[in-house]
C-alpha cells in the first residue's frame, strides 16, 4: 500500500530571477526523536514532522513560527537556514 503526502513548499526566487531553494513552513521544536535529527519542525498546513539535524544553534527560535530554507526532497535535503517567520 503506498500512501500519498503532499507537503507544501514554497519556492523562493533569487536576485537573478532563478528558483533555487525551497521553504517549508512550521514550528521549530527540540526532537522528540533523537535518532532522526535533533530539532523537528511541525508543519503548518499537515500534521507532518521534518526532522532536522544540525549543529547550528537555533535555541532562540524554539517553539516559534519559522521558515526553514532548504535544497533538495523531503527524503534527502541539505539545510540551508532557519529564519522566524
Amino acid at each position: 500500500m503506498q500512501m500519498l503526502i503532499r507537503i507544501r513548499a514554497q519556492a523562493t526566487q533569487s536576485q537573478n530571477g532563478n528558483i533555487d531553494e525551497n521553504v517549508w513552513l512550521g514550528e521549530l521544536r527540540i526532537s522528540n526523536d533523537k535518532s532522526r535529527g535533533n530539532l523537528m519542525l511541525m508543519l503548518e498546513d499537515s500534521d507532518r514532522i521534518i526532522y532536522i539535524n544540525t549543529s547550528r544553534d537555533y535555541n532562540s527560535l524554539m517553539g516559534k513560527s519559522v521558515a526553514v530554507t532548504y535544497e533538495g526532497s523531503l527524503d534527502s535535503f541539505t539545510l540551508i537556514d532557519i529564519q522566524e517567520q
